[in-house]
């Protein structure tokens, strides 16, 4: 029994040596939005932290150890129009990371196979931190649908740091009318 003890206390105390060293380099695992953000142990805070409400420090720079991160945003999500109509919407995506975003595309959910999208071609090849991009998606409905409510999930899927990021969905709601 006693040495049983023994080695647990052996294996309890190289667990406490283990955690205390390794616990020294990682800063902020799986805190805030869920990155690890690794650092030297100087004593010095990372050039940015993410929190809640995104990236604190300072503005644009670009974080070593970060992630990108992609807000997405529509100037007007209610659209109203009779079947077979089309409309544009208005789309702003910032990075609000501390590292930059590459290979940036759109992903769309469309009510039905029948509804048609134009998604323009993105012509910046890398979104830094803080900066904004506008982009004109155009939509049109079946001229067959039925007159109701209807919805359109958008959202975008980018890279940042060989990893694949996406953004919340935004939702544009549209009301199709009876033709006169």
């Amino acid at each position: 029994m006693a040495k049983k003890l023994k080695g647990f206390i052996w294996i309890l105390f190289f667990a406490v040596i283990a955690a205390a060293f390794y616990g020294g380099f990682l800063i902020g695992y799986n805190q805030g939005r869920g990155d690890a953000i690794a650092a030297e142990d100087d004593g010095e805070p990372p050039a940015a932290v993410r929190t809640e409400t995104g990236v604190t420090g300072t503005e644009a720079e670009v974080d070593e150890n970060g992630i990108g991160q992609i807000e997405l945003s529509v100037e007007e999500p209610q659209h109203e129009l009779e079947a077979g109509g089309s409309f544009e919407a208005s789309l702003v995506l910032r990075n609000s990371g501390s590292a930059p975003v590459r290979e940036i595309r759109f992903r769309i959910d469309l009510p039905g196979s029948e509804w048609k999208t134009t998604i323009p071609e993105i012509d910046i090849e890398t979104l830094e931190p803080d900066q904004e991009l506008s982009a004109r998606l155009s939509f049109t409905a079946p001229a067959d649908a039925m007159p109701g409510e209807y919805q359109i999930m958008v959202k975008v899927v980018a890279r940042s740091r060989e990893r694949e990021i996406e953004s919340e969905a935004v939702q544009l709601e549209v009301t199709l009318t009876e033709s006169c």
